[in-house]
């Protein structure tokens, strides 16, 4: 089974409520991921999407907060909303793949955040468990350009 990209879909806002954009054609058994950021370092995620399940968090107290929720997609979804802690700019990227096995798990272990200073985001090692794997790489900057 080859796994094949979707599409993705992009929102943007500034208020607490984080309403993300099904990706367009997405059908039945796409496996989707948001990836969600927020400029507010301290801002934690009180109420996420109905049927979306937590991948992986991983606050950068020097700089924003970013996570990463899936979801296989079932005919009658909507378009999801979660809910931040407060207020400040925010992205919801979610990218549907088609053809994925949703029977094994992802593998999040490798989710980090470098610091704005930096410039480099490294990917981590990685020794697939299973055949036809995908790597998804996904990166963000905040608004100082970092």
């Amino acid at each position: 089974m080859t796994v094949t990209y979707r599409d993705v879909a992009s929102t943007t806002g500034t208020d607490a409520s984080a309403e993300g954009t099904l990706p367009a054609g997405v059908q039945n058994g796409d496996i989707m991921l948001a990836f969600l950021s927020h400029s507010v370092a301290s801002a934690t995620m009180t109420t996420p999407a109905t049927g979306w399940d937590l991948l992986i968090s991983d606050p950068n107290p020097n700089d924003f907060s970013c996570l990463c929720y899936k979801r296989v997609f079932q005919t009658g979804d909507g378009n999801p909303t979660w809910t931040w802690s407060g207020a400040g700019n925010w992205t919801v990227d979610i990218i549907a793949y088609s053809d994925q096995d949703t029977t094994t798990p992802i593998d999040a272990s490798g989710g980090n955040q470098e610091l704005a200073d930096d410039n480099i985001l490294p990917t981590p090692s990685l020794t697939p468990s299973v055949v036809g794997c995908m790597l998804v790489v996904y990166g963000i900057v905040d608004a100082t350009g970092g």
